[in-house]
Formats: C-alpha cells, sequence, structure tokens
C-alpha cells in the first residue's frame, strides 16, 4: 500500500519538479559570452603561446588567455559589452581587433 502510495506521489511531483527545474533555466537571461580566435602569423602558421588580452571598452576590465599548440584561444564567460582584442608575441607586430561586440 505505501509503495502504491509513493509511485502515485512520484508519478505527479518528480514531472513537476524537472518541469521547474527547466523552466527557471529558461527563463534566465545570459549576460555573458564567449571570445574565440586564432592567432596566426603572416604565411598563416600557428602563433603558439601568443598573449590574447580583450579589454572592456566601458569599464576597462581585461581577460587574458594564451595560445595553445594550434595557435587558438578561447576566454569563457566575457561579459557582454564592446572589447578591442590585442595579441602579443616575442618577434612579432601587435595585432588588434577593435571594438568586438560579445552579446
Amino acid at each position: 500500500m505505501f509503495t502504491r502510495c509513493l509511485r502515485a506521489v512520484l508519478g505527479v511531483f518528480a514531472p513537476l519538479a524537472l518541469l521547474f527545474a527547466f523552466a527557471t533555466l529558461s527563463f534566465g537571461q545570459a549576460t555573458d559570452g564567449v571570445i574565440v580566435g586564432t592567432v596566426a602569423d603572416a604565411a598563416g602558421a600557428a602563433v603558439i603561446g601568443a598573449t590574447v588580452t580583450a579589454t572592456n571598452k566601458d569599464t576597462g576590465v581585461k581577460h587574458t588567455e594564451p595560445t595553445n599548440e594550434a595557435g587558438e584561444y578561447r576566454m569563457n564567460n566575457v561579459p557582454a559589452g564592446r572589447y578591442d582584442v590585442m595579441a602579443t608575441a616575442k618577434g612579432f607586430a601587435t595585432a588588434t581587433l577593435a571594438n568586438l561586440e560579445v552579446n
């Protein structure tokens, strides 16, 4: 008897709990994004170990990541806003991408 009541209660409340869990996720609005890219030289070869810095134009907050063995970088959880992204590496000229919009 107890098992049957427990199943009935779980049969009603478990789907409702899942519904509410996903509902809160769907109503949330993202306030950050991701900046990804590749740093390459003039011949197209990856620049390993370059330092990539994204500076928020409104707040001045900086996010910095090194490039990996493929010349790629990824900055997670970057607040929405306008950024100047600069790549520097020893022996290379500095490259800048201005006014990158993160939504």
